[in-house]
């Protein structure tokens, strides 16, 4: 496998030019008892698990299965899972996945770029029945008092999350950003007329200087005079 440095310049060159296009392949169809979450809003996974899990022909145990920035989506998921349907059983384990992406030049004088990367992969499997808890990643259902029992058609109704809120989120944080560095920029000041150290500079800018120039002046006199008074002062002798 090439360095990710590589990679990512060969991916960058495949996707932003119009010179190559993507073999597309066939993704592989899951299972009746696993469930692929994806990294955006959940409502349509809990809908999907709650049905599998308390429909007509419930099963005794399914998979959640997540990717890269899916992961903390599988983890959501089954906290909720758990603390609505009492008695379910968890194993969580991770893993490798691997996928290649071929992208084919559209011109005789190009190469085809094959592009190989791995993705960290989360699986947890909620189970009715009973699990080996000596197995890694094992935890119990959760006692009863910690269970809000809901019914199929109140998982159901589990909205999906809106790109409004994660909008206003991510424009609260960019302006919170933009905050931080207008604060520093204030506190080290620009070099087009403003002072040294920072701050703006006003009309008053140059009569304080003169005076913090005389003040110093008068420092310097001080000195002197007091280093000529302890010159004339008379030595002592024993």
């Amino acid at each position: 496998m090439l360095p990710w440095q590589e990679r990512r310049e060969l991916l960058k060159t495949a996707r932003n030019t119009e010179d190559y296009t993507k073999v597309e392949v066939e993704k592989a169809e899951p299972a009746d008892d696993e469930l692929f979450v994806p990294k955006g809003g959940i409502g349509r996974c809990v809908r999907e698990a709650a049905e599998m899990l308390l429909g007509e022909k419930p099963k005794d145990f399914i998979k959640l299965i997540g990717s890269g920035p899916a992961i903390s989506k599988v983890v959501q998921l089954a906290n909720l899972l758990r603390h609505k349907i009492p008695g379910l059983h968890m194993v969580t384990s991770l893993y490798t996945k691997s996928r290649t992406d071929v992208y084919e030049p559209l011109h005789d004088d190009l190469d085809e770029i094959t592009i190989e990367m791995s993705f960290v992969t989360m699986e947890i499997q909620l189970s009715y029945s009973e699990i080996d808890d000596g197995l890694l990643g094992y935890q119990k259902p959760l006692p009863k008092d910690e269970v809000e029992e809901a019914t199929l058609e109140e998982l159901s109704t589990v909205p999906e999350r809106t790109r409004r809120r994660s909008g206003s989120r991510n424009r609260n944080r960019n302006n919170s950003r933009n905050r931080n560095r207008n604060n520093s920029r204030n506190r080290r000041g620009d070099r087009d007329g403003r002072g040294d150290r920072g701050g703006r500079r006003d009309g008053n800018d140059e009569r304080q200087r003169r005076s913090g120039r005389n003040q110093r002046r008068r420092r310097r006199k001080r000195s002197y005079s007091d280093s000529e008074s302890e010159e004339r002062k008379p030595r002592r002798t024993r």
